[in-house]
């Protein structure tokens, strides 16, 4: 009983509070240090600073922006960084875990509290972000349902009643975004309920600018100059070695080196990376493909060669077959 007391003060003062960042000039310049989006930057950076001038009262949209890009793309943490520039916390919720969550449920009930309030509670605030992370696998058809309910309240701006903690949670307040790694993969129900802006791939430039930027960090954790661990080539080579819209298996590759150069530390050997990156890549990185994903343009395609196939067999049919037995009846006659 007094935990649930605590809980409930707890969350009583997160709604009472609003975070917002004292620094207005520094928007730009926090969305600036996620590389690429340069569409989505445009988009929100005004957005974002006419949320700080009117002190969370206007948010030019009331949709669940639902962002669609290949995994390591960066889509979880350009919602984190806009956050960031606005000074609001930002709560990652993975899709694939909604299905019996221990600490809410989406709406709520006598048991657990909402997901809205879970959030506002555990973030201290009554303005968070709430992204819900690779919405595609909310394959429940239960949690789809709850899903499109807190949706459709939150575009009317409308209040919820959180019945663990008998409060009314003002849903303006909340911005939510989505994820998905594969937009052909989300059910239509849940797919007419957001707003679905498709990310660009990285451009080379961004890419080396990402894998430099995770280069520096690993130099600097362990206090060594740059080009001793990862070498200006080695980001070089990795194109023509990982074929990728995003740059999650560039960067696993660099966190493999990472730990040989800890390895050949820690054993007093060589250190094969810097000396010779192409062989390494050979001896170390499989070559890596985007899968090839069947959707909808795919089955057209198909459908269309299908029925051409169709109507060539036909056409010869009767152009040959037919004609050869007319032909013989002729004769015969």
């Amino acid at each position: 009983m007094n935990d649930y007391i605590e809980e409930k003060e707890k969350l009583k003062k997160a709604l009472a509070n609003l975070k917002l960042t004292d620094s207005i000039e520094k928007v730009e310049d926090k969305l600036n240090e996620h590389i690429g989006f340069k569409r989505e930057k445009n988009i929100f950076i005004p957005q974002a600073k006419l949320y700080l001038i009117t002190k969370g009262d206007f948010w030019p949209t009331r949709e669940v922006i639902c962002f669609a890009a290949e995994a390591g793309m960066g889509k979880t943490t350009f919602v984190q960084k806009l956050g960031e520039a606005m000074g609001r916390p930002t709560e990652p919720i993975s899709c694939a875990g909604l299905d019996n969550p221990s600490e809410y449920s989406i709406l709520g009930d006598e048991k657990k509290p909402s997901l809205v309030a879970w959030v506002i509670k555990e973030k201290g605030c009554r303005n968070p972000i709430i992204l819900l992370d690779e919405l595609e696998k909310a394959t429940n058809e239960k949690i789809q349902q709850d899903l499109i309910n807190l949706f459709e309240k939150y575009e009317k701006g409308d209040e919820i009643e959180d019945k663990y903690f008998q409060e009314k949670i003002d849903l303006s307040q909340i911005t939510f975004f989505a994820t998905v790694n594969d937009k052909h993969r989300l059910v239509l129900r849940l797919k007419s309920k957001v707003s679905m802006r498709e990310l660009e791939p990285y451009n080379q430039e961004d890419k080396e600018k990402i894998l430099q930027r995770k280069s520096d960090n690993i130099h600097k954790s362990h206090g060594v100059t740059e080009g001793t661990i990862i070498p200006k080539k080695l980001i070089e080579l990795l194109p023509d070695y990982i074929q990728e819209a995003g740059v999650r298996q560039e960067e696993r590759a660099l966190y493999k080196a990472e730990k040989d150069y800890i390895y050949s530390k820690e054993k007093n050997q060589t250190y094969s990376v810097n000396q010779d990156p192409k062989k390494w890549l050979n001896n170390n990185v499989l070559a890596f493909r985007e899968e090839f994903k069947v959707n909808w343009k795919h089955w057209f395609l198909f459908a269309s060669l299908g029925i051409n196939f169709l109507f060539l067999v036909g056409w010869i049919f009767k152009k040959f077959f037919l004609k050869t037995n007319h032909s013989k009846e002729e004769k015969n006659e």
